[in-house]
């Protein structure tokens, strides 16, 4: 009798097949995981970006980048300095999440950024001093800060 004739050699090609097939569930529920994990961490990472540039505001506390631009007791200064980081961790996020995005949705952020964001920038002297601070020292990494740079098309 030839082995495909055998109903048990069936059985063990099935069985095999299954084992397969649940091993890479397995891997592929694994690397969900690990996903849905990371994606959970970079949220709570942004959230607590966020809870402390709230708190300088809150407790009229010179930020890092203030006293780095020689602006410390500046009261304006704080406030649209921290506005700025708060508008550009947005974009940071929009910026890591880019290929989750729709490409629509991606073109509004950016459209946003460079008809809203860019002349607000562009407008006032402090915000565009740590502007230029925050791109050129790579603050939100370095990948992100030559995005940014084309995106924003604003001479540092």
């Amino acid at each position: 009798m030839a082995w495909y004739e055998n109903p048990q050699a069936w059985t063990a090609i099935v069985a095999l097949l299954a084992l397969v097939v649940g091993l890479f569930n397995l891997f592929n529920v694994n690397r969900l995981h690990r996903e849905s994990a990371r994606q959970k961490f970079q949220t709570d990472l942004q959230t607590v970006v966020t809870q402390i540039n709230d708190a300088f505001l809150k407790y009229e506390v010179d930020t890092p980048h203030q006293v780095k631009m020689g602006l410390r007791d500046n009261k304006d200064a704080r406030g649209k300095i921290v506005l700025l980081i708060l508008q550009l961790n947005l974009l940071r996020v929009v910026f890591k999440n880019r290929s989750a995005l729709v490409a629509e949705e991606l073109e509004d952020w950016t459209d946003w950024a460079q008809k809203i964001l860019r002349p607000w920038i562009e407008l006032d002297a402090t915000i565009l001093a740590a502007y230029k601070y925050w791109v050129t020292s790579e603050d939100g990494g370095k990948d992100y800060s030559a995005w940014l740079k084309d995106l924003m098309k604003i001479v540092v």
